[in-house]
């Protein structure tokens, strides 16, 4: 697998277009949970592509993660597996799984990432089904929505997270500007 920095032919949108009622910081905590964090009940395929075609979905910003269950955090399976055996740390039992991992993964790859590449490492593990901090996310919503609902209870609600790309970074360089970290932010996109 091979990183490349994602297109940047876009200009990210001003902090007032995302968060329209905030003005300064304590605005931006204000309203948060207003912008940032919504919560949709959608009741029929009809009403889903609806919301999929219309804004803000309709930009090429936005990733999308399904669960069966609606009240399931967004919790990386590291996290599930220590949480049920939790005589270890998460980070003891990720160096372990990581460790055993690359061990036993060469005699099986020709071409194995570099020692140092730890992501290009976690997703290979991730991909291999190992526990990893990484969640899946697809640039399609339907994707999401299979698994969202291919093993789902009739009776329990399920649940597409869906996050924009754009006003992550945007939030996430407010934030570390507030702090006094450097503004120049990149995240990258795995290609294969």
């Amino acid at each position: 697998m091979v990183l490349k920095p994602m297109s940047t032919t876009t200009a990210a949108p001003a902090f007032k277009d995302l968060f329209p009622d905030a003005t300064d910081a304590a605005e931006f905590q204000r309203t948060r949970d207003h912008h940032c964090f919504r919560r949709l009940q959608i009741d029929s395929a009809e009403e889903l592509l609806k919301k999929l075609n219309g804004p803000p979905f309709d930009r090429r910003s936005w990733i999308f993660r399904g669960q069966m269950d609606a009240d399931w955090h967004l919790q990386p399976t590291i996290e599930r597996v220590v949480g049920q055996n939790p005589a270890m740390s998460v980070n003891a039992f990720e160096d372990y799984i990581n460790n055993e991992f690359r061990r036993r993964a060469r005699n099986y790859l020709s071409n194995a990432p570099h020692d140092e590449n730890r992501l290009e490492w976690l997703a290979l593990m991730r991909h291999y089904g190992a526990p990893t901090r990484l969640l899946d996310w697809s640039r399609s919503p339907f994707v999401a929505l299979f698994f969202a609902v291919a093993d789902a209870q009739s009776q329990q609600p399920s649940a597409v997270w869906c996050l924009d790309l754009v006003a992550l970074q945007t939030r996430a360089e407010f934030l570390l500007r507030e702090g006094g970290m450097p503004l120049k932010m990149e995240y990258f996109e795995a290609g294969y």
